[in-house]
């Protein structure tokens, strides 16, 4: 029974990880809205892959928020923003795979979604 799931926001960054999963014979299967889903014991396989597509995208770091709440004011700060970044959507909730390089404006962002 799957106990984990991951899905990528972005619909080429997704299809990049299916493709990968399944060129590298990685057990899943999927759900109802495309997430990868998978058992514990599967993560570290279909994990190791989510690492290869976002490594394609930029040097990068995790943010995660505590609140849906929060994790929205932050998804429409980093829109606005234009900054780099992409959402990974997982069992338990939302990630977002942030550019090292833009760190410093990304914590000017996360102050402002502190502070109201």
């Amino acid at each position: 029974m799957p106990s984990r799931s991951i899905r990528f926001d972005d619909a080429a960054l997704q299809e990049k990880f299916v493709s990968a999963l399944l060129r590298n014979g990685v057990a899943f299967s999927t759900g109802a809205d495309g997430a990868v889903q998978c058992t514990q014991e599967q993560w570290d396989s279909v994990n190791l892959v989510a690492h290869s597509v976002r490594d394609s995208c930029y040097r990068w770091y995790f943010s995660r928020w505590d609140t849906p709440e929060e994790t929205n004011r932050f998804l429409a700060a980093v829109r606005a923003s234009g900054l780099p970044f992409q959402l990974e959507h997982h069992e338990n909730g939302d990630i977002f795979l942030l550019s090292k390089a833009h760190e410093s404006q990304y914590l000017e962002l996360s102050a402002q979604v502190v502070s109201g």
